[in-house]
């Protein structure tokens, strides 16, 4: 979370991610508690961070709005055809080409198992 924050991702939470006071472990045959974690103040005054729970959509969309700040170019439905490490850059199927210094492909559905490393 503090590499997050240091990023400014905080303004992007739009009041999506809670701060629980705690985490409870519980037996599922009985619901017995088996463990139990302070997490305030606790957390925050050991990784000087909060420990928040966020939905995954919201924190996509927070990652999103936080790329689009800072000036990341998005490209979607674009599916990777091949890796080029060594270039920095990637070939997309329909023969458009992107290079940079972090790209980043994540299609969330299937592993695109025609790409190649090369």
């Amino acid at each position: 979370m503090r590499i997050l924050q240091s990023w400014g991702i905080d303004e992007f939470f739009d009041g999506r991610a809670v701060e629980p006071e705690s985490i409870s472990f519980r037996r599922w045959q009985d619901g017995t508690q088996i463990a139990f974690t302070r997490l305030q103040p606790d957390f925050r005054q050991k990784y000087q961070a909060p420990y928040y729970v966020i939905h995954r959509a919201h924190f996509h969309d927070a990652l999103h709005k936080l790329a689009i700040s800072v000036g990341a170019t998005l490209h979607t439905n674009a599916k990777v055809a091949e890796y080029r490490e060594a270039a920095g850059e990637v070939l997309m199927t329909d023969g458009r080409v992107f290079s940079g210094d972090l790209i980043v492909a994540a299609d969330g559905e299937e592993i695109c198992a025609d790409a190649k490393r090369s």
